[in-house]
């Protein structure tokens, strides 16, 4: 497997970024940047950004580039659900998981914001 110098630590840096960010930018902005739990308006627009950019964005500059951009023209190894209708399980798979593990992200968020910051417990 060929792996260029950094890509490793890039990506690990990279995902631990994407984790902490949103995290900060609730604590600098306060609770108030935050959609209520029961509010899916924003789930439901990302999702749709998360349909267009993966199909209309990735697949043909995968299908132009030969570059399988985000696994778009076929599954990595690990991924056997689906076969031959991999992409469409992938974007429900995708979706449900982005759902849940957004409004499970926020809930946290605010837990853990509230529990540990004094400007969160003066609001």
């Amino acid at each position: 497997m060929d792996v260029l110098r950094g890509e490793i630590p890039v990506y690990w840096v990279q995902h631990i970024l994407i984790c902490i960010m949103p995290l900060y930018i609730i604590y600098l902005w306060g609770p108030r940047c935050l959609e209520p739990l029961s509010d899916w308006s924003w789930a439901r627009a990302g999702l749709l950004f998360f349909g267009h950019y993966h199909h209309h964005v990735l697949l043909p500059l995968s299908e132009l580039t030969y570059v399988n951009l985000n696994h778009m023209m076929c599954p990595p190894p690990s991924f056997d659900l689906g076969g031959q209708y991999y992409r469409a399980m992938h974007i429900v798979l995708m979706s449900i998981l982005v759902l849940i593990f957004g409004k499970i992200y926020s809930a946290t968020s605010l837990w853990i914001l509230n529990h540990t910051s004094p400007k969160f417990k003066e609001d």
